[in-house]
């Protein structure tokens, strides 16, 4: 085989690759981001039981979407907007928030469509609507009287739930809150799941940097933000690009021996103390 047949050759064979793994982020691509868990029979009415929780629904495009909420229901000071990561659903946070949370404030955990006991399919679109009429109905269910009463609104989120929690953040005008182990675009951990460049081909698109730059230029806030560094899912250098970016309102935490999925039970009691410092 000549040189010229065999560049030939060798070109074709990376393109018919680069033209797979196209394909395949494109088609695959919800799959790849959203692990969606629906509850089993009764867990949910033990769980609603268990931690006196108020169920509460709002209809949108997708359907019944639910969430729930916790602590104190009477007109609290504070209330917090809990997201949880891709394959979590809102009822894993409620032992954490009884252990560890403020009793004094409301905690709205939030099941994503698709999860839980929420109907439709999960997307930027779809969280982002579902997030936009959750949260005037809990605020209506805590009594609190109108739209000024949302600058008592707080937020916590892991992972995938930084970038819901961001979301809420530029709807609400909400100014404070805790990221645990965020990434910093869905474009930028295509190229950390595939190892090339195509940002170009993701249309889930959920963007941090943008979030906080934005926050950011207002120089007004605090965002917390926990990242494990032998997170081996999400890299510490997306924090690390999210603090950089948010400076001066951004302070990060890097935490040792800590990994994606048990950072928030092992460091429980550090990340317990940001919610009360942001919480009063």
């Amino acid at each position: 085989m000549n040189t010229w047949l065999r560049i030939k050759t060798y070109t074709i064979c990376g393109l018919i690759i680069l033209a797979a793994i196209a394909a395949i982020l494109v088609v695959f691509q919800p799959s790849l981001i959203y692990f969606p868990r629906t509850y089993q029979k009764d867990v949910e009415q033990e769980s609603i039981e268990l931690f006196n929780l108020k169920r509460i629904e709002v209809t949108t495009s997708q359907g019944i979407q639910t969430a729930y909420l916790q602590g104190d229901l009477n007109q609290p000071y504070r209330m917090w907007i809990v997201c949880g990561g891709n394959g979590s659903v809102a009822l894993d946070w409620c032992q954490w928030i009884s252990s560890h949370g403020p009793k004094d404030v409301a905690w709205l955990v939030i099941d994503y469509p698709g999860y839980g006991a929420s109907q439709g399919k999960p997307s930027p679109k779809t969280i982002r609507e579902s997030i936009q009429l959750l949260v005037p109905q809990a605020a209506k269910t805590v009594k609190w009287r109108d739209r000024s009463d949302y600058a008592r609104l707080r937020f916590i989120g892991h992972s995938l739930g930084g970038a819901a929690c961001l979301t809420a953040a530029s709807d609400f005008g909400i100014r404070k809150g805790i990221l645990i182990a965020p990434f910093t675009s869905t474009m930028d951990m295509s190229e950390q799941m595939l190892g090339v460049p195509l940002d170009w081909l993701v249309w889930h698109r959920f963007d941090n940097r943008a979030r906080i730059k934005e926050l950011s230029a207002e120089k007004q806030g605090q965002i917390l933000i926990f990242h494990g560094k032998d997170d081996n899912i999400i890299p510490v250098e997306m924090s690390r690009t999210l603090a950089r970016d948010g400076y001066p309102i951004t302070k990060l935490w890097e935490i040792e021996h800590a990994s994606h999925n048990d950072i928030l039970e092992l460091n429980a009691q550090m990340i317990a103390a940001a919610v009360k410092h942001l919480s009063y």
